[in-house]
């Protein structure tokens, strides 16, 4: 643990003591001047010991946040642990690196006895990685003139993946999405609408059937069947403008998570990438950290890897330029 150094306060409250120590030699008003001089370095001398020993025993961390989605709100959520007796004014701060729109977070939390449970909600970012610097725990208690501060360990990033597109109608509905789902499931088999049921607490929203709900007066489901669970297949060529890309990206993003969610697989083809995501594959997290971080490429960039004929293509260029 560093020890403790001025906040804004502090340097104000030091700059009066300097004032007061030049008023001190340059008046004739000794003995007053002596007893507030006395009475400050006294004051400040406890504030520092106080705030350093506030510290003593305190331990934290904080846990591994959840991917989010672009535009959203990221909940950071860390601990506090304090032995002994309740203690007010600590917080975990945690410092975002990279272009992280904000600057330190404070998780800060009311008395802290024991194990105390601390959040915070993130401004929206922008699709990216951004690093996590540092977190530590904070104390500027009792009077605020100085800053305690102890690292603790903390996760290494936070995912921001691409803003998914609507999921409404993931399976046979219109636009890139609705065109992915119908048909990058080749390998096993189309999916089929089967029936309608009633909609039950924990129900996917994506699988709502609008239209019949409307007629009912009350929301029904639409089941599918057929395919052979073998999961999704997409070639995502990023050759291509940065808002076509986007506009991929965001599909891609809406089929990772309803392939999350039916429990399939799903194997991406671009380039520098070549694999299949999902139950028994490589975990959903490191697709949502590449689509995280996916930029678009030059023309002469090299072509994704070769995938069968039938698996769809996501913004390919062809020959003349056309997509």
């Amino acid at each position: 643990m560093s020890p403790p150094l001025p906040t804004a306060l502090g340097w104000k409250g030091l700059l009066f003591h300097a004032v007061l120590a030049t008023a001190f030699f340059a008046t004739p008003y000794v003995n007053l001047f002596f007893l507030l001089l006395t009475f400050l370095t006294l004051l400040g001398l406890l504030a520092w010991f106080w705030t350093l020993r506030h510290l003593g025993g305190v331990t934290g961390g904080l846990q591994e946040p959840e991917p989010v989605a672009a535009g959203t709100h990221a909940r950071l959520a860390g601990w506090i642990e304090t032995p002994g007796r309740s203690r007010l004014g600590l917080a975990l701060q945690v410092d975002l690196g990279g272009a992280a729109p904000a600057g330190p977070l404070r998780l800060a939390a009311g008395p802290t006895s024991g194990r105390t449970a601390v959040q915070s909600a993130t401004p929206p970012f922008r699709r990216g990685v951004y690093p996590i610097a540092r977190a530590a725990l904070v104390t500027t208690w009792p009077l605020g003139l100085f800053r305690a501060r102890r690292a603790v360990a903390a996760p290494r990033e936070l995912v921001v993946f691409p803003a998914p597109a609507a999921r409404r109608e993931a399976h046979g509905g219109a636009g890139p999405l609705g065109e992915l789902c119908g048909i990058a499931t080749a390998r096993g088999g189309l999916l089929q609408p089967s029936t309608l049921r009633e909609h039950r607490p924990g129900d996917p929203v994506h699988r709502i059937h609008w239209k019949a709900s409307a007629r009912r007066g009350e929301l029904v489901l639409q089941e599918w069947e057929g395919g052979a669970g073998n999961g999704y297949e997409v070639v995502l060529d990023r050759r291509t403008d940065p808002e076509t890309l986007e506009a991929n990206l965001s599909a891609l993003s809406a089929l990772a998570l309803t392939a999350r969610e039916e429990k399939e697989t799903l194997t991406l083809h671009t380039q520098g990438l070549s694999a299949t995501f999902g139950p028994k594959a490589r975990p959903w997290l490191e697709l949502l950290k590449f689509l995280a971080g996916a930029e678009a490429l030059a023309p002469a960039a090299a072509p994704p890897p070769p995938a069968a004929p039938e698996v769809p293509r996501l913004a390919a260029r062809r020959e003349g330029g056309r997509p």
